[in-house]
């Protein structure tokens, strides 16, 4: 009866290795299918005045219906076979259980076991097999984790490391701008052009100006979002790039 069992095992294994090869693509391109869509509902959002502005909330809605559709067939179908798969699993340790009922019948039969040992060997059998087909049955989450650290890992290892800054001393609040120039880019006109001021610590400035005007880019600029092409920004005579973020 061990080798009985011992078969059973090596074929559900089997099993869960081919639901490995079977599924694998298809829950990686479901996975794949449903990230695109769920990024382009969020790039909609953000660009919600625009869309709007531009009378384009139908056909972005349409977009993100046909993307969600594309999504959710993938995963019908990754979760189909995965069913296929599971239910055999379950189908064989059932009939590998009736069977070792039967081979242990027969060997109560021929008085070379007794009916409770028959029993015993039945039920551990189910549970050697059990754990097995639970792993068959959560193999769509478990490709699913681990798509998702392997995303994780490849951001990571995409980020920059951080460069390490000398501390600097006590900040004091003197702030000077010195013919400051940005742009989004280097080919396009600047939206800021030789803004220069130099406020003392407790001294205050009011930058006044119409829509589109740079007002929100300045303050980027200070706080150290985005980086001057021209020009440079000090906070108490150093630059503001040297400063650590965490510091200020």
């Amino acid at each position: 009866m061990f080798w009985v069992g011992l078969c059973g095992l090596g074929v559900v294994m089997l099993l869960t290795l081919v639901t490995e090869v079977r599924t694998r693509d298809s829950l990686k391109k479901a996975n794949q299918a449903a990230l695109k869509s769920n990024a382009f509902a969020d790039e909609s959002v953000r660009n919600r005045e625009t869309v709007l502005g531009l009378k384009m909330q139908f056909s972005i809605a349409k977009s993100w219906l046909l993307a969600r559709k594309d999504s959710l067939l993938l995963q019908a179908f990754a979760s189909d076979r995965g069913v296929v798969f599971s239910s055999a699993a379950k189908f064989f340790r059932m009939l590998m259980q009736s069977s070792m009922l039967c081979f242990g019948s027969y060997l109560v039969i021929q008085q070379e076991m007794t009916a409770g040992g028959m029993i015993a060997a039945s039920i551990i059998l189910g549970r050697a097999l059990q754990p097995v087909e639970q792993l068959v049955n959560t193999w769509k989450q478990f490709q699913g984790a681990r798509s998702a650290i392997m995303r994780v890992d490849r951001l990571l290892a995409s980020l920059p490391l951080a460069e390490r800054k000398t501390k600097l001393p006590v900040l004091e609040g003197r702030l000077s701008v010195e013919r400051t120039v940005f742009s989004t880019a280097r080919d396009a006109l600047p939206i800021l052009k030789g803004v220069s001021f130099d406020l003392l610590p407790g001294e205050c400035l009011s930058v006044i100006g119409p829509s589109g005007a740079g007002k929100t880019t300045l303050l980027r600029l200070l706080v150290g979002a985005n980086k001057p092409l021209g020009g440079i920004i000090r906070l108490d005579q150093s630059d503001l790039a040297t400063w650590d973020s965490e510091q200020l």
